[in-house]
């Protein structure tokens, strides 16, 4: 049985260049005088078919390049002050953070400035471990607490206190708060003897974080230790904020060196 189909209506007529096949136009015209010749209606379907998606598409990504960039620098900021807890467990992390964001106060850091109590670092695994060297080495960490078992090994990258401090700080701070790390050290090449060493560190008994040691956790005796490594004292400012953390830890007032 023959069907009447009812042809949907159009605003372009059935012979427009833009309903023409391909073999049927003409290719030896560029696109620009395709377009000179299509009336009103037909530039107006081309654009939707055509032109239309690509322009939203394309502003869209613009946009969203846009807000990444001014996320990224309205976000950025610069960590002053970087001190790292080498186990999520040992202390009472919201009493670190505490403690960090009263020196944040006293240093009067800026909006964009920052000081970082982390305990994402350890030395229990081995990516963990290769990230912890690297801020060792690259000058990122400015203060570190861990275990003495565990970080004797990295004595040389340690400020030894007792040859480091100021005598005048020297004499507030009781000679059984500090701790020896005793490594070996080579100077030199692989052929020179290893020489084995000592660098004092702090007992964390000794300090001002000693009532927020997790206790059910960790127990032992004299074990948990406070350095300061050699690279972050050395890093800008770095000796600044560090001196004032050690200051702050062992509880001596004095004038902060951050200007």
């Amino acid at each position: 049985m023959a069907q009447n189909i009812e042809h949907k209506k159009s605003v372009l007529d059935d012979d427009a260049s833009i309903y023409q096949k391909k073999e049927e136009r003409d290719e030896s015209k560029s696109v620009k005088q395709h377009w000179a010749e299509m009336d009103k209606a037909a530039k107006k379907q081309y654009f939707k078919d055509y032109m239309m998606k690509p322009l939203i598409v394309g502003a869209l990504a613009v946009i969203l390049i846009v807000y990444i960039v001014v996320s990224s620098v309205k976000n950025s900021s610069t960590t002053k002050f970087y001190f790292a807890v080498l186990n999520p467990y040992y202390m009472n992390n919201d009493a670190m953070q505490a403690h960090v964001d009263e020196l944040s106060k006293e240093w009067k850091l800026e909006k964009r400035e920052k000081a970082i109590y982390s305990t994402d670092l350890s030395l229990g695994d081995s990516a963990s471990l290769s990230t912890f060297v690297t801020y060792l080495y690259a000058g990122t960490l400015n203060a570190v607490i861990g275990s003495k078992e565990k970080l004797e090994q990295y004595g040389s990258n340690f400020t030894d206190f007792k040859q480091e401090l100021p005598k005048d700080i020297l004499d507030q701070i009781p000679e059984e708060a500090f701790v020896e790390l005793t490594y070996e050290f080579q100077d030199g090449s692989s052929d020179t003897p290893k020489l084995v060493t000592t660098c004092s560190a702090i007992n964390l008994n000794y300090t001002v974080f000693a009532d927020d040691i997790n206790t059910d956790y960790f127990n032992k005796e004299n074990d948990l230790i406070l350095v300061i490594p050699i690279a972050g004292l050395n890093a800008s400012d770095g000796v600044n904020y560090s001196y004032d953390f050690l200051m702050y830890a062992l509880g001596i007032d004095t004038e902060s060196h951050v200007k």
